[in-house]
């Protein structure tokens, strides 16, 4: 079989079968050539890399549960800053580097089989997720996220146990070296990351401190919900929904590829009075591409993106993953488009398969956490249990006096000195 040449997310430089690259997680358009050659010339292994993708996936999200265990009790432990330099916090962040490789491809080879004649070939990816979301309750939370973007009903887990659940697939997997090996590159990933954020306390499009936005210089009590990933169909406008029960205002930092596919829905939420925002146009890691993905992931992104919303000045811009933030040349590209980046002090880690009332207690812990009771909550908002978990979070926002604000009426009020921050 034709040897393939592939460099792995990790920069480690693999020689083996066409099969066997999916083994390892691989950069987007490596991904994409290798289905190509696999569809033209062995068909017939589709089935079989497939099946290590998923394996993969399955792997990366163990690992991802693992690290959210020991993150939620850091969260008692240590200091604010601590817990977002943290390992486990780190390690939380390469999964998803690596597991929405993984999904992207397999929604990329999904659309790819989709146009072939067989039927059996068409049903294939589909086919594979849901059998392998049954095997086992852990398994069946590593396909929740592919599962539900792909319109595959999963039967509810009531009454399950994660804790316990977690500890048998450990027990299992710990004995295997391949998991090992999923586990030392997640390490070597994370040790590469970079997530200490300054910001000043005035903001203006830049590569210093004034042009990124922590939440950490707001003042006490002033709070911005951000949403990320989006925008989704129903999740998003359940989201929506309950911002305008409570006649919120937030900040939606969308997928410019995802706001031309649903153009209804993301008009919906700029008519509803919220802020548009930028998230690349399709949530590439921007420190694994050169400058001409880079122009198209910022500058053209933020062109169509605004085409979409009738022209509409967009001001904020973020990182997919975070990844970057400290990296010149992503920042100077995000300033020349005039946009001011911003990250965030509470992570919700909400894009895990978890109950939304972990993402509840979770996101409230960690505003307690915050200096002045202030900051930038991130979430995003295509995931059900987010629409279900944020309501709760919304209606802890309105107590003792918190104020609820777009990042722009924010960042205007602190800019020209207003007695009070987002006073409205």
């Amino acid at each position: 079989m034709k040897k393939l040449l592939v460099f792995t997310t990790g920069t480690l430089l693999l020689s083996c079968s066409s099969t066997d690259v999916w083994k390892d997680p691989t950069n987007r358009y490596v991904a994409a050539v290798a289905i190509e050659q696999l569809m033209v010339e062995s068909p017939e292994n589709i089935s079989e890399m497939i099946d290590e993708r998923l394996h993969s996936l399955h792997n990366y999200y163990v690992i991802g549960h693992k690290n959210l265990q020991a993150f939620d009790k850091s969260i008692a432990e240590l200091s604010a800053e601590e817990i977002y330099q943290s390992d486990a916090y780190l390690n939380l962040i390469a999964v998803r580097t690596q597991a929405e490789e993984i999904e992207h491809e397999l929604l990329d080879l999904d659309k790819k089989l989709s146009s072939v004649k067989s039927v059996k070939s068409r049903k294939l990816v589909k086919e594979k997720i849901a059998g392998f979301a049954q095997s086992s309750p852990m398994s069946g939370l590593s396909m929740q996220n592919i599962s539900f973007q792909l319109g595959l009903k999963t039967a509810p887990q009531k009454n399950l146990s994660l804790h316990q659940e977690l500890s048998k697939e450990l027990e299992k997997l710990e004995q295997q070296k391949e998991f090992l090996i999923y586990e030392k590159n997640i390490e070597h990933i994370a040790h590469t990351l970079d997530t200490k954020s300054i910001a000043g306390k005035r903001f203006q499009p830049g590569i210093a401190r004034s042009g990124n936005i922590t939440g950490n210089e707001f003042p006490a009590k002033v709070w911005s919900l951000t949403f990320d990933d989006g925008p989704g169909r129903k999740t998003t406008q359940t989201i929506l929904a309950n911002l305008q029960k409570r006649k919120m205002k937030a900040s939606f930092f969308q997928l410019t590829s995802k706001a031309k596919e649903n153009r209804s829905v993301a008009r919906e939420i700029r008519n509803a009075g919220m802020e548009i925002a930028l998230h690349s146009y399709t949530h590439k890691q921007l420190t694994k591409v050169g400058a001409q993905d880079l122009e198209r992931e910022i500058t053209t992104a933020l062109k169509d993106l605004r085409s979409v919303h009738d022209g509409q000045e967009i001001h904020f811009f973020r990182l997919p993953y975070g990844a970057g933030v400290n990296t010149t040349r992503i920042r100077q590209k995000i300033a020349d488009n005039n946009m001011i980046h911003v990250f965030w002090n509470v992570d919700t880690l909400d894009w895990m398969a978890q109950p939304a009332s972990d993402i509840v207690k979770r996101t409230i812990d960690l505003m307690k956490k915050t200096k002045n009771d202030a900051g930038v909550i991130l979430f995003h908002d295509i995931h059900q249990r987010t629409a279900d978990a944020t309501p709760q979070v919304m209606d802890y926002l309105q107590k003792d006096n918190r104020r609820v604000c777009t990042l722009k009426t924010i960042v205007d009020d602190m800019n020209t000195g207003a007695e009070k921050v987002c006073s409205n």
